[in-house]
């Protein structure tokens, strides 16, 4: 699926992708991790626990691509997306 199948297809993906941030920061933090301005396993920090616009484009763009693999997985077993709203 992609802009060509669904006109609103970018915005989706970046809603999509900011949940699956937030689903990924809640598993982290669940996990005794915090921020800290450099990624350190031993005291489990790391500087991508904000919200998801204060994250680099190369983060956005992981969660993005995780996305793109679940829209892309639903319409490939036959699910149609489509806005109630």
């Amino acid at each position: 699926m992609n802009s060509k199948d669904f006109p609103d297809f970018e915005n989706l993906l970046e809603k999509l992708a900011e949940q699956v941030h937030i689903a990924w920061m809640k598993k982290r933090i669940n996990d005794g991790w915090s921020y800290g301005k450099e990624r350190n396993d031993t005291k489990k920090t790391t500087p991508c626990i904000v919200p998801y616009a204060e994250l680099p484009e190369s983060e956005k763009e992981y969660d993005k691509e995780t996305a793109r693999t679940v829209i892309n997985a639903l319409t490939a077993l036959g699910y149609s997306i489509s806005r109630t709203t």
